[in-house]
């Protein structure tokens, strides 16, 4: 786990230690018990789209066209002329799989992280966003300043570097991706500092399941 800066509001946990930065990993294979129930997720919702709400999914859209919405141009744009574009909206190609419950998952994520972090003040947690990025999947850029705090997403990739996470680091202006490793991918970042601009990508099928996490 590395990301955060030391000058930026204190959480009372263990990530108030870490390296600079507004993004980070963190290796949660170790717990086991959150692991079966991630699996348990993916073998739920068994890539059947009669499982999903397919209102912000397009099977037409190309990939060309799905990667140009996640380009540093787009963003660019939007930081110029909608600077308060906390969520993606329309500008999407995802399917959701918000109705299927995940009780068990949430609380076996609550006690990892809690291992993990070790709060030590009071924290709120929630599930937050359960998406299906098929192939030409995208989540267009935005940066969750409504909802401050962080943000935890389990992402699972069929395959090996076909999707990914990019974001604008606030400490340098530069656009960075971060690729999908094949299986569970887990990153961090926060939305209670600057604007952390992001978006998704994908050319495989990838699930994403949120979490929110906030410190009183």
């Amino acid at each position: 786990m590395a990301f955060l800066m030391s000058a930026l509001p204190a959480t009372g946990s263990r990530l108030d230690s870490t390296p600079n930065s507004y993004f980070g990993l963190l290796d949660l294979h170790r717990h086991e018990a959150l692991m079966v129930e991630l699996d348990r997720a993916v073998t739920a919702l068994d890539y059947d789209r009669a499982r999903c709400n397919l209102s912000r999914f397009n099977p037409d859209l190309t990939r060309e066209a799905a990667s140009a919405r996640v380009s540093e141009s787009v963003l660019r744009v939007y930081q110029a002329e909608e600077p308060g574009r906390a969520v993606a909206g329309v500008d999407v190609n995802i399917m959701h799989f918000s109705t299927m419950i995940f009780s068990e998952l949430a609380r076996q994520m609550a006690r990892a992280l809690e291992e993990e972090i070790r709060p030590t003040s009071p924290a709120r947690f929630y599930q937050s966003g359960r998406f299906w990025y098929p192939d030409a999947g995208y989540m267009g850029w935005h940066h969750n300043g409504n909802q401050p705090g962080f943000r935890i997403y389990c992402n699972h990739a069929r395959e090996h570097e076909r999707s990914f996470f990019r974001y604008l680091d606030p400490a340098t202006d530069e656009v960075v991706t971060h690729w999908d490793q094949q299986g569970w991918n887990f990153r961090i970042f926060r939305t209670d500092a600057a604007p952390l601009w992001h978006c998704v990508y994908s050319e495989t099928d990838r699930l994403s399941l949120g979490f929110k996490l906030a410190f009183k």
